[in-house]
């Protein structure tokens, strides 16, 4: 029989990375691609 730990292990800290298509339709513009930008 297993007895479990009363122990806490610390959490990790975690990075959530959100892809999105921030350059489609934007042609390159540089102003439009930080109006997507924004969105995410």
């Amino acid at each position: 029989m297993s007895t479990l730990s009363t122990a806490t292990q610390p959490i990790a800290a975690q990075l959530i990375l959100i892809a999105g298509p921030y350059r489609s339709g934007t042609e390159g513009d540089t102003a439009r691609i930080a109006s997507n930008l924004a969105r995410l």
